[in-house]
């Protein structure tokens, strides 16, 4: 990874944290790093938004780091792979990340005073959605879903996001974990 100094350096200092700028020619934008995570930014993105719409993805992936997102995506992650029999657990992770971008991108829009550099800088990266993109699926916040979601949030501040309950999977689950119980007290 090749840091870009000065805007590394500017950006660190503007909002008293550490900020890289790495050159890359995807517009990314993350919070990485479990105990200490900084928050990363692509020279493409940075090419790609004017100053507000950086002011609303600096502010956004700060919230992240401030609410040691990475840290608790890795775990809700490693849970959901070490007991991936239980299947409403990724549903949860879903819903989970889904959720804790629309509370970043809420943050955000306390600390810019608008709306607008978030949701400016959301379509145009719809708009710019490149192969990289497509192919690997990088992050939940170029998932349809979320991003919908996020810009009807943003659009209509008073919009509740639902919560479906999938049916199927809680009643899956909780038949594995009554039968786990029970092979489990079978043994003593």
């Amino acid at each position: 990874l090749a840091f870009e100094q000065q805007s590394t350096e500017f950006l660190s200092e503007k909002y008293q944290n550490d900020i890289i700028v790495f050159h890359c020619q995807e517009p990314l934008a993350f919070a990485m790093g479990m105990l200490h995570p900084k928050v990363y930014l692509s020279t493409a993105l940075m090419d790609m938004l004017d100053k507000e719409e950086i002011d609303a993805v600096v502010h956004h992936e700060l919230h992240h780091k401030y609410s040691y997102d990475p840290l608790k995506a890795f775990m809700f992650s490693m849970l959901t792979k070490v007991i991936w029999y239980i299947p409403v657990l990724k549903h949860m992770r879903q819903s989970y990340s889904v959720f804790r971008e629309v509370i970043a991108d809420d943050y955000a829009i306390q600390q810019t005073g608008t709306e607008l550099g978030v949701g400016q800088a959301l379509l145009k990266l719809i708009k710019k959605k490149t192969q990289f993109q497509k192919q690997t699926k990088f992050a939940v916040s170029f998932g349809d879903r979320a991003l919908n979601l996020r810009i009807q949030k943003i659009l209509n501040p008073t919009y509740n996001i639902p919560f479906n309950v999938p049916i199927i999977p809680i009643v899956t689950s909780a038949i594995l974990m009554v039968v786990l119980m029970i092979m489990l007290n079978l043994n003593y």
